[in-house]
């Protein structure tokens, strides 16, 4: 229902002022905000960077202005920080790794994982990501992923830099373990989280696409490391490394990322039923819903998500829907 008065024959409505932010919404470029989104709500400078340089393949040429985003405001709003150094300290990857554990998350995970071990290589700024039931088990983990990396580059891990958490400092094996495959294990100042800031921020930057993520779609807690995962794997595709103007993907395996396959998390989604003896009245497909990108698309089924039960799948079909936007397929 409107107001309005007669005026010539005619009624002129009142419509009264529309709030700025739904104006805003609605003169966005309907593709920006799903790239947004799917880019895990990634900087719009960042994007068009992305796109316009060519860093990526795949991915529109549009224009994606800065708009405003309430998952953004609610998961990444914080102090003004200071300037980094753009100064590249390091000649190839793996010469120096920076690491640290962020938790314990006062929700466990759906594999009953509280702990994340971030790894960041000093070159190319590409992170990995490992998830732990203890913090005591961040040495196994990183055992494992040393030898695994080593041998996927060709190349030896020269040097890693750590805080003096127990579990870096303290671990009699990680010692050991350095001494015997000649890595120098470097430590920041006690107490100052600032000389160990490349992983620190790192970890930031991961803890507040994980919130945003997980609040924009209203999913359990319980996928958080589902989410990290997903944030990770967007971040080495995305992130430009500062001086060299190339993605840590790039940096690291030689070759530009592809973005054509990426998908908003948390979309509803249509998984193709693969079972081998499908009779004529059951589904080709059942609803979902996407977890992660990395490696195999992860997705749950929907009505089996408070139990855990996650497939994988690289069949299916993403249903975005965009507030005052209506639905893309």
């Amino acid at each position: 229902m409107g107001r309005g008065i007669r005026k010539k024959g005619l009624y002129v409505m009142k419509l009264g002022n529309k709030p700025k932010d739904q104006i805003c919404l609605t003169t966005i470029d309907e593709n920006s905000t799903l790239w947004h989104r799917r880019l895990g709500h990634a900087n719009m400078r960042l994007i068009q960077s992305l796109a316009f340089k060519e860093l990526v393949r795949n991915i529109p040429k549009l224009k994606f202005d800065q708009h405003f985003c309430d998952a953004c405001k609610i998961g990444k709003q914080a102090h003004a920080s200071h300037k980094a150094k753009n100064v590249v300290l390091t000649t190839r990857c793996l010469e120096l790794l920076h690491m640290d554990l962020f938790g314990p998350s006062t929700v466990r995970s759906n594999e009953g994982n509280r702990y994340t071990l971030v790894i960041v290589d000093d070159y190319s700024r590409y992170t990995w990501t490992r998830f732990l039931k203890d913090k005591t088990k961040a040495f196994d983990q990183f055992k494992i992923f040393s030898r695994k990396i080593q041998n996927q580059l060709g190349c030896s891990i020269v040097s890693i830099r750590t805080d003096h958490g127990r579990e870096f400092d303290n671990e009699v094996k990680f010692r050991e373990f350095c001494n015997a495959n000649s890595i120098t294990h470097n430590f920041s100042a006690s107490r100052t989280p600032q000389s160990n800031g490349m992983v620190e921020r790192k970890n930031r930057t991961l803890q507040e696409m994980n919130k945003t993520m997980l609040n924009e779609k209203s999913l359990p807690q319980k996928f958080w490391c589902n989410d990290v995962d997903t944030s990770t794997y967007i971040l080495n595709r995305i992130f430009i490394r500062s001086i060299l103007g190339k993605t840590p993907y790039e940096l690291l395996r030689g070759r530009k990322p592809m973005l054509y396959y990426f998908r908003v998390f948390g979309s509803k989604c249509f998984i193709l039923n693969t079972k081998y003896y499908l009779t004529k009245f059951d589904p080709k497909s059942y609803e979902g819903v996407f977890l992660d990108e990395e490696e195999a698309i992860k997705v749950i089924k929907k009505k089996n998500i408070e139990n855990d039960i996650v497939d994988e799948t690289l069949e299916i079909d993403e249903i975005v829907t965009l507030r005052n936007l209506g639905t893309i397929h």
